[in-house]
């Protein structure tokens, strides 16, 4: 996964590489998202059904990034897949969560009733984002 980004040095545009994503599709048809990159940047979107999103660019450093990172993968999330099945959902009420580990991409994602993790992580993505999820 990449994301097109500008050097921080103020030079030509880069591709970031993206380390951690999680989508969140609410009841009415809203989206929060938070993407964390290799760039030391959390960038956080939200939009209404209907609205033009609304997105913040968030520098952090890389320790942050990096104890971030460590600790959502031991979290284990490659777990709730193994458990549930690996069905992917879209609709409200859906959540899709997929970071880069250091044995490869491991994706998440469900509608409706949370895995045991989820409070954690929702702790862990504010922390690093500064923004309460829903």
């Amino acid at each position: 996964m990449r994301r097109r980004g500008r050097d921080r040095s103020g030079g030509a545009e880069k591709a970031a590489e993206i380390l951690f994503a999680l989508t969140l599709r609410g009841e009415g048809g809203s989206v929060d998202e938070v993407v964390v990159t290799d760039a030391d940047e959390v960038v956080y979107r939200c939009c209404e059904a209907g609205a033009r999103p609304f997105i913040e660019c968030l520098p952090s450093t890389r320790r942050d990034i990096d104890s971030f990172l460590w600790r959502v993968e031991r979290l284990d999330l490659a777990r709730w897949k193994r458990t549930q099945g690996g069905a992917g959902a879209s609709g409200p009420g859906s959540w899709h969560v997929a970071f880069q580990s250091r044995t490869g991409w491991v994706m998440a994602s469900g509608s409706g009733e949370h895995p045991e993790w989820w409070g954690e992580m929702c702790r862990l993505v504010e922390r690093v984002s500064g923004k309460a999820l829903g």
